[in-house]
């Protein structure tokens, strides 16, 4: 019987062992980021958009608080290159500041409409 309980235990323990690491920041957990990732989340907070080869530097969104979002973004000093969604050194984007002619960006209202 012993045998059978030791058996149990180590199965459970390498079905633990085999699921992906997840992030957490206190009992909410978001997805598994990349090792050059961290999970970014706003608490309850104005939005602080992800650094990103297009907008290295982007000032955060004060229109209105947004709470548990959660997201993985790059480590600095690298940003997300949208094109291949990885993160890389700012040096390495595509072209540096100039947004592709496929890319399009909407403004968007207070109400949420385009």
């Amino acid at each position: 019987m012993k045998f059978l309980i030791y058996i149990c235990v180590l199965v459970s323990a390498a079905w633990v062992e085999s699921i992906p690491p997840r992030d957490c920041i206190g009992f909410y957990c978001g997805p598994a980021c990349k090792p050059d990732e961290y999970l970014y989340s706003s608490g309850c907070d104005y939005l602080q958009p992800e650094p990103t080869c297009y907008n290295p530097n982007p000032p955060k969104d004060t229109r209105g608080k947004l709470c548990d979002y959660m997201k993985c973004y790059c480590r600095a000093p690298l940003v997300r290159d949208n094109t291949t969604n990885t993160c890389v050194e700012l040096d390495d984007c595509p072209v540096p500041g100039k947004v592709p002619e496929c890319t399009y960006f909407y403004d968007i209202d207070d109400d949420g409409r385009v």
